[in-house]
């Protein structure tokens, strides 16, 4: 039986050229080398199998080759003596160390006598420490010295995974390069290299999954190629790969979206029941189901197209089912299955935590309506007028023969005085097919979020067979204080501060406009917008009351942060502060 070298190491790279993913890197090490500026310590530090050691050893034996000075490229010659002693493993100059077995004192302290030692052939000895995060405080102290200041034919290449476990001294000594991930894409193109040397065909989507699946580590790509080539042979298809991987196909993601699309619960149902038949989990389902949905949000818009890491045949696909789909609801898909995903190892069932989603999110007509808030809320059954936050609801030329209420405009703001000798005369609202009191209640009730003025419109409309009897400022300010005043005993402060910071206007269609400040007081008021607003209408026996909220830019100045902003503006109000700092001797502190 002949000896099998795993792809890892037989397609380990051993020249510059030949590192996948790490150009920046590569490229600096290169030119450091053609302008002699080498430094003496240096830290590679990033993710596992992304060609930190191996590149570490290739700058070692680089700098040891002999024709070195002659190479255009600068790279080894693999030729001299050096590059043969070190390919064979035998070389005296380049010593590598594992710094999970050598942590100690003791370790460092041999490697310390070892420095002090010139080297038999070439100019430099190069110590090359992997997982150096790995050795004990005290091992790291004792090195600091040397690794500060050592030998000049001593160069020092230091490796690890967790750079945060490194203490600063050392870090401060070295010239650190942080290795990143490496693409999909490009390791796909390095799959594809090692399939024309080996004479293996695979298909491009089944390099690209084995790619998505190495998640950026070369070393784990090749471990996983050579596990599909003992399963598949030496053709590799996709079906090969998901089938030895365990892995979900995409299939299956893009059979559930067009089953949300056309709400067919059944569907989407009968699917996911056919991926728990396969063995799969359903919380391994939600997770590819929501990527499924960000690659769709991704594909919206074509400049962000290349953020999906896939086949580009696949690609294709996504950008066709995007188009299936509004920005909307893409985003409020991806929001519930990220609370399924969250949920799914506290439910008790989560066959049926994951179906309740699933129905959630298929029969569910969901549509973004762009009103101050930018909130998404279920679309209404019929289309509403939307005024502007800062205007009123405009008042109908039939009101124009209302009584005027002590000559005074209605929507002057709070210098508003009603009086019940002379009442409102309220004109109704005709409608074609006035709804019944159940439907009205139900429009008085609803309020999933801030639909505003259109919304305060449709709670006025379809009123016209409640009460509307007329009231005073002074009896609606004492209804309206009682009605505020239950957030200031239940620990609602915030929102009673709100509501009581300026006096509601009271319009003549009896509609009551708040002004507030920005959209987290609108957001708290409209959390209480519908209690509070059936409360002032049984209190004042009329139901032709709606809420209409105002947002203006605050005028107040910013908050004071520091200690002498806050000195500076009681001495603004009171000058005698300044006298009583000089007198006292006193120091504001920041």
């Amino acid at each position: 039986m002949g000896s099998f070298v795993v792809s890892a190491r037989k397609y380990r790279p051993s020249s510059f050229s030949t590192v996948v993913g790490q150009k920046s890197i590569t490229s600096t090490l290169k030119n450091a080398i053609k302008n002699d500026h080498l430094a003496q310590s240096f830290l590679f530090c990033g993710p596992r199998g992304v060609g930190k050691t191996s590149c570490a050893r290739i700058l070692a034996k680089t700098v040891n080759c002999f024709n070195i000075a002659k190479s255009e490229n600068i790279e080894a010659c693999n030729d001299c003596e050096s590059c043969n002693s070190f390919n064979e493993g035998h070389s005296l100059n380049i010593y590598e160390l594992d710094a999970a077995s050598n942590n100690s004192v003791d370790g460092i302290r041999s490697l310390v006598d070892q420095v002090r030692l010139a080297p038999q052939i070439g100019d430099k000895k190069i110590y090359i420490i992997d997982e150096v995060h790995m050795l004990s405080q005290a091992a790291f102290n004792a090195f600091l010295k040397t690794l500060e200041e050592p030998p000049e034919h001593a160069m020092f290449i230091l490796a690890t995974t967790e750079k945060h476990k490194i203490i600063p001294t050392i870090l401060s000594r070295c010239q650190i390069f942080n290795f990143s991930r490496i693409g999909v894409n490009d390791i796909a193109e390095q799959l594809k290299t090692i399939c024309e040397k080996e004479s293996i065909e695979a298909e491009p989507r089944a390099l690209h999954t084995i790619g998505q699946k190495a998640d950026g580590a070369m070393r784990d790509a090749l471990s996983i190629f050579d596990q599909v080539v003992s399963f598949a042979g030496k053709n590799i298809t996709y079906d090969n790969v998901i089938e030895n991987l365990n892995i979900l196909s995409d299939e299956y993601f893009f059979k559930v979206c067009n089953a949300i699309k056309e709400k067919d619960v059944s569907s989407s149902l009968l699917t996911f029941d056919e991926i728990l038949r396969k063995g799969f989990d359903g919380q391994h389902f939600i997770v590819g189901l929501a990527n499924h949905f960000r690659n769709l949000l991704v594909a919206q818009d074509p400049s962000t197209l290349n953020l999906i890491e896939t086949d580009n045949s696949v690609k294709k696909s996504i950008f066709e089912q995007s188009k299936l789909f509004d920005p909307d609801q893409i985003v409020e898909i991806l929001n519930l299955l990220n609370k399924c995903d969250v949920g799914y190892r506290m439910s008790k069932n989560q066959r049926l935590h994951v179906e309740l989603c699933l129905i959630f999110i298929t029969r569910r007509n969901i549509v973004k309506k762009k009103v101050n808030t930018g909130v998404i809320t279920e679309a209404p059954k019929k289309e509403l007028s939307r005024p502007t936050v800062e205007s009123t609801i405009p008042v109908p030329e039939q009101q124009t023969k209302k009584a005027k209420i002590q000559e005074t405009p209605v929507n002057t703001g709070s210098n508003l005085d009603l009086k019940k000798e002379e009442p409102v005369q309220k004109q109704s609202f005709k409608v074609n097919t006035p709804p019944s009191v159940t439907d009205r209640k139900r429009k008085g009730s609803v309020s999933i979020s801030n639909i505003m003025n259109s919304k305060a419109a449709e709670d006025k409309e379809g009123l016209t067979e409640e009460p509307e009897t007329p009231f005073t400022r002074e009896e609606f300010m004492e209804a309206w204080n009682d009605s505020v005043e239950k957030y200031k005993e239940g620990g609602k402060i915030n929102l009673y501060n709100t509501l009581q910071k300026k006096e509601p206007i009271i319009h003549d269609d009896y509609g009551i406009e708040i002004v507030i400040n920005n959209l987290v007081q609108e957001e708290s008021i409209n959390v209480e917008k519908t209690e509070l607003l059936e409360e002032l209408r049984k209190k004042l026996n009329n139901y032709a009351l709606y809420l209409i909220i105002t947002i203006t830019e605050a005028k107040e100045e910013a908050t004071l942060y520091t200690s002498m902003d806050k000195f500076k503006k009681l001495a603004e109000k009171n000058p005698k502060m300044l006298e009583l700092q000089k007198k006292l001797d006193l120091e504001v502190t920041y």
